[in-house]
């Protein structure tokens, strides 16, 4: 997997997942790649096509994200964790304070959408940023001057 699209996978898990590493974050690198997949495939829904793959990793990454969503729940209940410490415990929070608003499989649909939209959007505006920096030095020295007193500060 090219590094940048890496990058874009665990910074998407840290902000919407609140996951920092660790096996589940790569089982879930790989059911999400298996996922993407699928998508330019031919949708005959057989064993052993790519089609088939795909919707199986999807709903096993569905279980995963829904498992997530019942530790955070939890966590909340119990205090260990705050609402805006990432998207799945925001939504829960929404929801317990509307439980009309939504529910854990919306949710789930939800993180899943927004996963696999921002996969090649982020990676892209990275991409960008980069070239960005790279061809612009005085952007680039504001940028890093900007951390140095960020860090100081």
């Amino acid at each position: 997997m090219p590094v940048l699209k890496a990058l874009t996978f665990n910074v998407i898990c840290s902000l919407v997942l609140g996951l920092d590493g660790g096996p589940i974050r790569a089982k879930l690198l790989s059911l999400f790649q298996e996922m993407t997949r699928g998508l330019l495939s031919v949708p005959i829904n057989l064993p052993l096509t790519q089609f088939n793959r795909s919707i199986n990793a999807s709903l096993r990454l569905k279980t995963i994200v829904m498992d997530l969503i019942r530790e955070k729940r939890t966590a909340l209940e119990e205090n260990r964790a705050q609402s805006h410490q990432d998207l799945i415990s925001h939504l829960i929070t929404m929801q317990n304070e509307n439980p009309e608003s939504t529910s854990d499989d919306e949710i789930v649909d939800n993180v899943v959408g927004l996963m696999f939209g921002g996969y090649d959007a982020t990676s892209s505006l990275i991409s960008f940023m980069i070239k960005l920096l790279a061809e612009h030095p005085s952007v680039y020295d504001v940028v890093v001057e900007g951390i140095y007193v960020s860090i100081l500060t």
